[in-house]
């Protein structure tokens, strides 16, 4: 899906708002979490998921955000999908090489990642935090 296109669909209520730069890395987490039961909006970066919460387009269960390679991923934008987003937990995956910067977000965060980290890992944390539907304790509201 383009950023053009996934701005003009909605409004979506997923159960995941994934958001990560690298098209390897997006694809191969959005095919993990399909495949444990989630339904999943895949933003190619946070400039566009930005602007979905903010036009109101998308409104996710839980955010899924890789902010290696994204130009755009800083702590003051991560914040701004969680002010977005209040109440939605977020998982944050970051660069090794970033943890100093990223670090004050630890306490704000769901579960926060440092790179190298497997798609099982993250898919884990998904299901610890929000279950798939169906599954004891956890459904989106309509």
């Amino acid at each position: 899906m383009t950023a053009d296109e996934f701005l003009a669909t909605g409004p979506m209520r997923p159960d995941v708002l994934l958001i990560a730069a690298d098209w390897q890395s997006r694809v191969l987490t959005l095919a993990e979490l399909q495949e444990t039961g989630y339904d999943v909006a895949a933003a190619p970066g946070l400039r566009v998921a930005l602007n979905a919460l903010a036009h109101h387009r998308i409104s996710p269960a839980l955010v899924l955000l890789d902010a290696a390679g994204d130009e755009e991923a800083a702590p003051a934008r991560v914040e701004d999908v969680m002010a977005l987003a209040p109440g939605v937990p977020v998982v944050l995956v970051i660069g090794a090489l970033d943890r100093a910067a990223w670090e004050p977000l630890r306490a704000e965060v769901a579960a926060l990642f440092v790179r190298p980290v497997t798609v099982g890992a993250l898919v884990e944390a998904v299901q610890r935090i929000a279950p798939p539907r169906g599954e004891e304790g956890y459904h989106v509201e309509d």
